[in-house]
């Protein structure tokens, strides 16, 4: 039946002997004459495969040509290379897209070889159909998805080089010294690439932000992320500050192999929010001064009381920002003397019972003048103001607070104020002798004072006479 591997011999008479062997392939086949003008090749044969995959029965497939699975989207080019290969008797394979019966279009790949009869006339084409549509679809979403992939990536790549060109970036090694350090972060720190890497990143940041270290790193080497402000160390030139981001990065095992550093310069921003914290601070020790002027008594007492505050604060273990508050606050504590009157707050000599009551106005008076701020400052200055002059026993004014319902910034100015005012000359008395002063604080610890607070000011009691010499008026 076959002269050659090139010219297969094939007689139209022998479909018949053939059909049990085609009927058993699960590939749809199909053979046509060898017509190519038009009407085109006829269908001579088709087994059930191929009328399972296309919708037609055999009858109605025998005579026709395969123009019937053709429609609009199948490839003209594809039909126009059938045509000259098939005429030329050579083997075809392409992909292009059919019709069913119902309308409905699927992938498929031809396979269509020529039949020869003995004679070596080409009498028939031998087709092969494999439906392929669900490799078209795979191929087609692949397409798609590389396409999303692309623009995906190609947005990944305009985002890193905006992260790149505008944060300063670093990469750690989990030992914490620096691999890589982009162009920004040299501008910000102004150190070049060779003097940063391979040294550790504390380095070059500032020791204020280097208390809680310990804890930062804590954070990271437990795989999380951890942001704040920093401020950094730079070679030379005026300290900056950034917004810093501390990723890990982790390999597919879940192992942290490195640290990405992302930093936002937020200089500018601090800088504004140091010239109004700055201006706060002025305006208060203004404040402060103007009721200290109002009972003849020199602007350096608030100053004393405000480093007093401080010292007490910091022995005290309050946190750097209720220093900072206590420090910047306490100055405030008599501004309530603004409206008493002259003839009371400056009487050189012991006031009447009316005339005390009169001047224990002047810690409700203060509260009631800042307590409508939503100035964290003010706020603080609020409760200084109205309860410097409670005692621990709770025999103070103006609301006879006891032990810890006092405020601890109340408890501390009251210790800082009574120190200055009982060391300094008064209208209405001479300044005591020191000795006599700390004879005065013993007795009243428990009683008027905060016990524990007098017992560290007795401690460190040096570093608070090494203020009032700094500060005498």
């Amino acid at each position: 039946m076959i002269n050659d591997l090139t010219k297969p011999s094939f007689e139209i008479e022998h479909i018949d002997s053939l059909k049990p062997f085609f009927e058993q392939i699960f590939n749809p086949i199909v053979i046509t004459t060898s017509q190519l003008e038009l009407p085109g090749p006829q269908i001579v044969y088709a087994n059930q495969a191929f009328c399972k995959q296309t919708g037609y029965t055999i009858d109605e497939l025998l005579g026709n040509t395969p123009r019937i699975l053709q429609g609009e989207k199948t490839d003209r080019k594809v039909l126009e290379i059938l045509k000259q290969k098939l005429q030329n008797g050579e083997f075809f394979q392409e992909n292009t897209i059919n019709y069913r019966k119902d309308g409905s279009e699927y992938w498929v790949e031809w396979n269509i070889s020529a039949l020869y009869n003995k004679k070596e006339q080409l009498t028939h084409y031998f087709c092969v159909q494999h439906d392929i549509s669900v490799y078209k679809e795979l191929e087609i979403y692949k397409q798609a998805l590389e396409k999303e992939l692309e623009k995906s990536t190609n947005s990944l790549r305009e985002y890193e080089d905006a992260i790149i060109n505008n944060s300063a970036i670093a990469k750690l090694s989990t030992d914490l010294k620096i691999k890589y350090v982009n162009n920004k972060y040299l501008e910000l720190s102004r150190y070049t690439k060779e003097e940063m890497i391979g040294k550790p990143i504390t380095q070059f940041v500032a020791k204020e932000s280097l208390k809680d270290i310990d804890q930062i790193v804590q954070i990271i080497q437990n795989g999380q992320t951890y942001t704040n402000n920093f401020q950094g160390k730079p070679k030379y030139g005026d300290p900056f500050y950034t917004e810093t981001t501390i990723k890990p990065i982790k390999d597919t095992s879940g192992k942290i192999v490195e640290y990405l550093l992302i930093k936002h310069d937020v200089t500018p921003l601090v800088n504004t929010h140091n010239e109004i914290t700055a201006t706060q601070k002025e305006i208060v020790y203004k404040m402060g001064e103007i009721g200290e002027s109002r009972s003849q008594e020199t602007g350096n007492h608030v100053k004393r009381v405000a480093k007093y505050s401080k010292l007490l604060g910091t022995l005290a273990n309050l946190s750097d920002e209720e220093i900072d508050i206590l420090f910047i606050a306490s100055p405030m504590h008599d501004i309530g003397k603004v409206a008493i009157a002259d003839n009371i707050l400056n009487k050189p000599g012991k006031l009447t019972s009316e005339e005390f009551e009169k001047m224990k106005e002047h810690s409700s008076i203060g509260y009631e003048v800042l307590k409508g701020s939503n100035k964290y400052i003010l706020q603080a200055a609020a409760v200084i103001a109205h309860q410097h002059h409670e005692k621990w026993d709770g025999t103070g004014y103006p609301n006879g607070l006891k032990g810890e319902q006092i405020h601890i910034y109340g408890r501390i100015s009251a210790i800082a104020d009574v120190f200055d005012a009982l060391g300094s000359d008064r209208c209405y008395k001479p300044a005591w002798e020191l000795e006599k002063i700390l004879d005065f604080f013993q007795k009243e610890r428990g009683k008027h004072f905060d016990p524990q607070l007098i017992d560290l000011f007795m401690e460190n009691l040096e570093k608070f006479l090494d203020i009032r010499d700094e500060f005498q008026d």
